[in-house]
């Protein structure tokens, strides 16, 4: 069962009775795609990729987490101290985004006005949601959150929020942020829901770990229904960004441990990873997509053979087809 809660933002005084909607998890049905290999021109079958860091000396590492219609690029970076910031990447360059006052800073997502939602960490150690329009930043909570996650946070071109925080019952839930109310969302018969990515037709892309088995899934939530994102031999599906033709990229991982990056389209998984990936197991060393835009442009990070974190943008080749089509 998903149990949806409405509430007013944090600081108002007005709340509404909770909705419970009953949803039905469905497998996809999906065609295995191949792993390619790659030249030294940073190509392979599924497309061109363009390597992404954060210029300057020192850099540690870059991460590309969002990507709008007009290419415009949000992501973190580490300095050489070692402190993370987010930023934005237009066709004028990288420009940094820091909360006020935060320790680190986060940009995960941004939609066609510009408007960049994230996440940044408190002075007391706490991470909060951001939103950051017209230069002005907004601090978001969900009313029942001790901490948000530190999944990814998405929006879409009419300033929905969506993302994942620490409840006061110690499990993760996902929520949306809609005109001033939080909804928690939970996945049917899970354990921790988090909600990565919302399209402008409202679908929702995240994951879950289930009750039954552990075995942490994906997910596309359409109005109420959730539809499972999984394959047989992984141990872990995430869904991570998704767009309104309904594709979907995210990471998944087999049974030696590494994890891959992969694309879902018409039903189609394909998995898919940088020419240079170390292919060495554990989260810390994958590949992940993170965001895709309506041309299918894609943007993830990913652990390089030089044992760096690159952030990187994928244009996908003319036979794997835009998006926007």
């Amino acid at each position: 069962m998903r149990s949806v809660q409405t509430v007013f933002a944090r600081g108002t005084s007005l709340a509404r009775v909770a909705a419970v909607l009953t949803a039905a998890i469905l497998a996809i049905p999906l065609a295995l795609g191949q792993n390619t290999t790659a030249s030294a021109a940073q190509e392979n079958a599924v497309g061109s990729f363009t390597i992404l860091d954060f210029p300057g000396a020192g850099v540690k590492a870059t991460t590309a987490l969002g990507i709008n219609n007009d290419g415009e690029i949000v992501g973190r970076y580490d300095d050489a101290q070692g402190v993370r910031h987010g930023y934005l990447r237009t066709e004028d360059g990288f420009t940094t985004i820091d909360f006020p006052s935060a320790v680190l800073t986060v940009a995960a997502g941004i939609n066609d006005g510009g408007t960049v939602a994230g996440t940044y960490v408190s002075t007391d150690r706490v991470r909060h949601a951001f939103q950051l329009r017209n230069g002005q930043f907004l601090s978001l909570d969900p009313p029942a959150s001790l901490t948000l996650s530190g999944s990814p946070v998405g929006i879409n071109n009419r300033g929905t929020i969506v993302g994942s925080y620490i409840g006061q019952d110690g499990h993760t839930h996902g929520f949306i942020y809609r005109k001033g109310e939080f909804t928690t969302i939970d996945a049917p018969n899970a354990v921790e829901t988090f909600c990565n990515a919302i399209s402008d037709k409202g679908e929702i892309v995240g994951g879950y770990q289930s009750k039954a088995d552990l075995k942490f899934r994906g997910y596309i939530l359409r109005g109420d229904k959730f539809t499972t994102i999984d394959r047989p031999d992984t141990s872990l599906v995430n869904a991570i960004g998704v767009n309104d033709e309904g594709s979907v990229v995210g990471r998944w991982a087999g049974a030696d441990g590494v994890v891959h990056g992969y694309v879902l389209r018409r039903g189609n998984f394909t998995s898919f990873d940088p020419p240079d990936f170390l292919q060495a197991p554990g989260e810390a060393n994958g590949h992940e997509p993170h965001g895709i835009n309506e041309e299918g442009q894609i943007v993830g990070y990913y652990r390089a053979t030089d044992g760096r974190q690159h952030g990187y943008l994928l244009n996908r080749n003319e036979d794997t087809g835009s998006d926007n089509q």
